[in-house]
């Protein structure tokens, strides 16, 4: 099940602070470029979503991911299952932000990978949304966060939003317990 939270930090302006003053670092995870990010020690969203999904929740880890524009990134639809359990995006932006959204594979009609060796086959098809149908499309909003399982395919959107301003989210991957 996916979650949209509208206004989710109750001090909100703190947290666009913290990420505008936060240290980026350039992360490649196996030679990919995984874009600028700043890993985050802060717990208190973890309490807060126990709370609203009615779980015991732990996090894995939190980080800023920042998305500038005179960088050409490369979006792809992927799933983030063997990392975590669940998965949440927060937009921490004053402007529009992109979207956010959910994908079923044309071909297998899987909206999650059933095994490793169909994940590491939808990962390379998820460089062409032409291969995928939208399943959910949210608009992140400032202060908005999206909460969801961490199997699901998901991406960004659009692909070129970021070559006209600037996007900064906060991810957070948690496992139940």
């Amino acid at each position: 099940m996916i979650h949209c939270i509208d206004d989710f930090c109750e001090d909100y302006q703190k947290e666009l602070a913290y990420a505008e003053t936060s240290k980026y670092l350039e992360i490649a995870s196996y030679g990919v470029f995984m874009k600028e990010m700043s890993l985050t020690r802060d717990s208190w969203a973890t309490d807060k979503l126990s709370s609203i999904l009615g779980t015991k929740l732990k996090r894995i880890v939190s980080y800023f991911r920042r998305y500038r524009k005179e960088r050409d990134e490369v979006t792809f639809i992927h799933s983030d299952q063997g990392v975590a359990d669940i998965s949440a995006v927060l937009s921490v932006s004053d402007q529009y932000n992109g979207r956010f959204r959910t994908w079923r594979h044309r071909q297998t009609g899987q909206t999650f990978p059933e095994d490793i060796s169909t994940l590491e086959k939808l990962h390379s098809d998820g460089l062409d949304s032409s291969n995928w149908e939208i399943i959910d499309d949210y608009e992140m909003k400032p202060n908005r966060i999206i909460v969801y399982p961490a199997k699901l395919f998901h991406s960004r959107w659009p692909k070129i939003w970021m070559h006209e301003w600037p996007r900064t989210i906060k991810v957070f991957f948690f496992n139940e317990q």
